[in-house]
């Protein structure tokens, strides 16, 4: 017999999904909400749903990427400017593809490995930069 999974609609979500209107059915950012909601796990998470390394070359980068590249460029600057004022991260718009995604440089590897890598999954932890050798 398959093994079936269905979703839930709750009213405790309603913050959450209020934060990323969808004016004309596309996704924007609402900075307030992400000003206050915005945490060292709420970045796990965005991570490991679409994060992942920076530079994939064989241990050398240890920056890493979230990819928004369904906002416009002014809001993935907005949240540059939110990662680098609330957790004082090295972070910029890299452009992909016609698109921009949130880019932050491996020089804070040390800092956000402390505060994200903690709450990564196991079976999540492939898409994060390899410690740097001693």
């Amino acid at each position: 017999m398959p093994r079936r999974l269905q979703t839930m609609s709750h009213q405790d979500f309603v913050p959450v999904a209020d934060g990323f209107k969808i004016p004309q059915g596309k996704k924007s950012i609402h900075i307030p909400f992400l000003e206050t909601a915005l945490t060292h796990r709420s970045l796990a998470y965005w991570f490991m749903d679409d994060g992942g390394k920076l530079d994939y070359t064989a241990n050398l980068g240890k920056g890493i990427v979230f990819h928004t590249q369904s906002f416009s460029l002014a809001e993935v600057e907005d949240l540059c400017n939110i990662l680098e004022i609330k957790f004082g991260y090295i972070v910029w718009p890299k452009k992909n593809k016609n698109k921009h995604i949130v880019a932050i440089s491996g020089k804070c590897y040390e800092q956000i490995t402390a505060e994200i890598y903690p709450y990564i999954l196991p079976a999540m932890q492939y898409k994060w930069p390899k410690p740097r050798k001693s």
